[in-house]
Formats: structure tokens, C-alpha cells, sequence
């Protein structure tokens, strides 16, 4: 269990990289556990972990969605939204203990899904000067958006961001998960353009440890700065669940 200093220590380096002054948010983060696991740790012979009980809620914070969920995989929607609503390819900075880059395992089961999508993608692509949508565009995207859910559903923790970049609406990830990635880290360049936080807040787990508090709470800040909206996974299994909660409270100013 971590100190009362240990969390003083965030709220500082928070205030002093991305607000001086907190403000509350109108509207709190629900972190009532999940009625089932939503994650089972096969190096602890399966034993189960529980998520959120609404594993997909959106609270705005200084004019910018934030998205919460437990397992990460599940950010896919919510990103695909953003570039939707954006019409524009997103730009994701990548904070997590782990790095995500597995292969999308199925390719051929989401073939069709996957098609569709493209194909959609290419034609808003096509059509980027126009900003006015149709009844018809709107009851595409609609079913567009169901093929989007199925592949979500269709991912692991680890491969959602393979086949978000096969698809296209997400264009980069720059992914910080070393030291050395957080001292590297830079963001002058990544002005104007659709830039997304993905924040695994298991950094501060023990895989992140290596990574000291200040530099990835500064990162993460300034990250989270220039973030045109910002998506957080709790990561059961990988981080203490009352660690997690009283993080992102930080964060979103409602601790």
C-alpha cells in the first residue's frame, strides 16, 4: 500500500505540469467493481480479477473527452469515434508499462468487418472537404460503428492497436514505456494534428516501476496537455485497484 506522501507527491508534480489550480470536474469517474472478472492471470493459474461495472464512461475536463475503462483493448471504439468526429487520423501517444504491439490474432475471422471499415475509411478520406453529412453517411457510419464493436470484441489486452493501425484511423503511435522513451519524449512537433492520450495507468504498477514518479507524471501531464481527448485504462491484475482509482482521481481533479 502506498503512502498519503506518495499521492501528495503526484497531486504536486500534477499542478505544476498541467494546472496550477485544480478545478473540480462536475462529474466523477464510477469505479464500483465489475459483477464478473474481466480478466483471468494465467501466471497465477487463472486466477480472476474484476474490472469496472461501466466499462465505458466519458466525463469532459477542460473542453477534452477522457475515456475510462478496465481492459485496454476496449479504447478501440472510443478512438474510433474521435477520428469520426475529428475527420481526422489520430496521432496516439502510447503511456503504458507495457508496449501493446501484439499481432491481431484474427484477421481472417474479422475479414469481412475488416473490409468494410477500410472501405469506409478510404471513402472519408475521399470526401474530406466536405463537411456536411447525409442520411445516408449517418446510417453508414451507424453500421460501421457495429463492425468497429465486433472487432473490439475480437481483441486482446495486447493487439488492439495492431489492427487500429491496419485499419487506418489511427496513423502513429508513439509508444513510452522505458526510461529512456520518457527522457526522449518529445512534443513540439505534434502541435495541430488529432493527438490522443493513451494512458495505461498500470505505469505506476509495479512493471512501471523502473520509471521514476516525476518523470512519467510530468510526461503524462504534458501529454495530456496538448491531447485534443484522453483514454485510461485501471488494468486490472496489473495494478493495485485502490491505487488506480485514487491516480486518476488526481488527474481529473475529483480526489
Amino acid at each position: 500500500m502506498k503512502s498519503k506522501q506518495f499521492y501528495w507527491k503526484i497531486e504536486d508534480l500534477w499542478e505544476k505540469y498541467y494546472a496550477k489550480k485544480n478545478k473540480k470536474v462536475s462529474k466523477c469517474f464510477d469505479f464500483t467493481p465489475s459483477k464478473n472478472p474481466v480478466f483471468f492471470d494465467d501466471n497465477e493459474d487463472d486466477k480472476p480479477y474484476f474490472g469496472l461495472q461501466n466499462d465505458s464512461q466519458i466525463i469532459e475536463k477542460d473542453s477534452k473527452k477522457i475515456f475510462l475503462t478496465d481492459n485496454h483493448h476496449k479504447v478501440f471504439s472510443f478512438l474510433f469515434h474521435q477520428f469520426l468526429q475529428n475527420k481526422q487520423k489520430i496521432t496516439l501517444i502510447h503511456i503504458d508499462a507495457h508496449r501493446d504491439n501484439a499481432i491481431f490474432q484474427h484477421y481472417e475471422k474479422c475479414r469481412f468487418e475488416i473490409e468494410e471499415v477500410k472501405n469506409y475509411i478510404n471513402f472519408l478520406d475521399q470526401q474530406e472537404n466536405s463537411k456536411e453529412n447525409t442520411e445516408k453517411d449517418i446510417d453508414e457510419s451507424e453500421k460501421i460503428k457495429n463492425y468497429i464493436n465486433i472487432i473490439q470484441n475480437n481483441c486482446r489486452i495486447s493487439d488492439y492497436l495492431d489492427i487500429a493501425l491496419h485499419l487506418g484511423f489511427v496513423e502513429k503511435v508513439l509508444s513510452i514505456t522505458q526510461t529512456s522513451e520518457f527522457k526522449n519524449m518529445t512534443l513540439e512537433n505534434l502541435n495541430n494534428k488529432n493527438i490522443i492520450l493513451n494512458l495505461d495507468i498500470d505505469i505506476y504498477g509495479p512493471e512501471g516501476g523502473a520509471v521514476s514518479t516525476d518523470l512519467k507524471t510530468e510526461v503524462i501531464a504534458k501529454s495530456w496537455r496538448i491531447a485534443n481527448a484522453v483514454c485510461i485504462a485501471t488494468s486490472p491484475a496489473f495494478i493495485n485497484e485502490d491505487m488506480a482509482e485514487k491516480i486518476i482521481k488526481i488527474f481529473t481533479s475529483s480526489f
